[in-house]
């Protein structure tokens, strides 16, 4: 620890803004552990730390995780509750939480080989049979390794 805390130190904590409503701001620490109320007059000395991201529509038919523990699963349906979703972990245990605390998986990207063909002409093609580049020397052939983006999909 870099600093030795002593009694009537001070310090500042990064609050998560959860509401904005009539009777101040609700807001959350340590992804919802502890719940805080602050009225208009005590925000008035807060200070925002960095911008809030914008937050992502969360795809309710694709896999999704979520984000405090990295444990993936589905979501089944929504909860009685306002913004409450019921998901289901891989292991079939279900839990009801709240949407915010969901994101999506990335889903992984195309990877594969193809074989690059350098033609005399000085462009590099994919080895799939082309009439076009008949009338070219082939100088040389290489498998590359590819992701989705450099020609991994079909076209």
């Amino acid at each position: 620890m870099a600093h030795e805390w002593k009694v009537r130190d001070r310090f500042t904590l990064e609050f998560e803004v959860e509401s904005v409503g009539g009777f101040g701001v609700e807001a959350s620490i340590c992804g919802h552990l502890m719940r805080m109320r602050f009225a208009d007059t005590e925000m008035e000395h807060a200070k925002l730390i960095e911008p809030a991201p914008e937050p992502q529509n969360l795809d309710r038919t694709k896999p999704v995780r979520i984000k405090w523990s990295g444990h993936t699963g589905r979501i089944v349906g929504e909860s009685y509750y306002k913004n409450q979703l019921v998901f289901e972990y891989d292991n079939g245990f279900v839990c009801i939480a709240d949407e915010s605390e969901f994101e999506n998986i990335p889903e992984p990207k195309i990877k594969g080989r193809r074989e690059a063909v350098l033609l005399s002409n000085g462009q590099t093609v994919w080895a799939e049979p082309d009439p076009r580049w008949c009338f070219y020397k082939v100088l040389g052939r290489k498998w590359v390794e590819i992701e989705a983006g450099d020609g991994a999909e079909e076209e």
